[in-house]
């Protein structure tokens, strides 16, 4: 268990902090597993890295609800119904809709009572609870 938990740590690292793209391809294999976090925007501005570690120093509470943070891919924008020049967070949630869509800086806590606010995720918290 403990090994499981260590490895899901570190799993969860690496993908907040991956450089590789997320396309519209890989998105569906998180379909009913996770909960996507796209960020659009410029890897080297600073807005960009602050919003990274926002999520970064909401491990646990990421972890939890079974997100991930990713660097998106430009051509998603269109498949999203983005403007072309939008650079922010993007929520999609386990069933691949999007849920949430705002310009840089969100705060992640926005994020969490909004999932927190779904009907799966109170599921998965009542599971826990049990």
């Amino acid at each position: 268990m403990v090994f499981y938990f260590i490895s899901m740590r570190i799993i969860i690292i690496l993908l907040l902090f991956m450089t590789s793209l997320m396309s519209a391809q890989n998105l569906k294999s998180y379909q009913w597993k996770n909960r996507i976090v796209l960020l659009f925007g410029k890897a080297s501005s600073e807005t960009f890295k602050k919003q990274q570690k926002l999520f970064k120093d909401e491990h646990s509470a990421i972890v939890e609800r079974d997100m991930l943070i990713m660097n998106a891919e430009e051509n998603l924008k269109s498949k999203l119904s983005l403007k072309p020049g939008f650079e922010g967070v993007v929520l999609i949630g386990k069933d691949g809709t999007v849920k949430f869509s705002e310009e840089f800086l969100v705060d992640p806590k926005i994020l969490f009572s909004l999932i927190d606010s779904m009907p799966m995720r109170k599921v998965e918290m009542r599971r826990k609870k049990g």
